[in-house]
This record gives structure tokens, sequence and C-alpha cells, in this order.
């Protein structure tokens, strides 16, 4: 994703850091079997020391409904 001067900035906060993000709608983001269509979501570079590609946020989770199961979850 490539910003544009167009593009909000945003300040994003975590635990102990802040990051600078980029918003842009998009046409269609697809997670597995969730889909969610005409959605705005925000990029930025994160550098933690570990390959990150994306963070999936409560407002996907709340758009396409999701159900997450922690019982399955591999330890």
């Amino acid at each position: 994703m490539i910003y544009a001067p167009e593009d909000e900035v945003h300040e994003v906060f975590g635990v102990g850091a802040s990051e600078l993000v980029f918003q842009k709608r998009v046409d269609t983001v697809i997670c597995g079997d969730l889909i969610v269509r005409d959605f705005s979501v925000e990029a930025g570079w994160l550098d933690y020391g570990i390959q990150l590609n994306e963070i999936i946020g409560l407002d996907f989770l709340l758009a396409t409904r999701a159900v997450i199961d922690l019982g399955l979850l591999a330890v």
C-alpha cells in the first residue's frame, strides 16, 4: 500500500509506543472466509523485530461478525 497526499495520517497507540499510520479506503478485505467490502484500513511501518504482515483490528472483526474460538488456539 502506498501513501498518497490525500490520505489521512493518524497516530495509533499500543503497549509502550505510538506509531503513525495513514488511512485508505479499499474495495475488499479478505481474511480466510471473512470478507468485507468498501472498508477503511490503516497502514504504516511497524518494526518490532519479527515478521508482521497485518494486524486485524476490532473494526474488521465487528464488520464481519467474526467469532474467535480461543479453545482452538495451538499452544
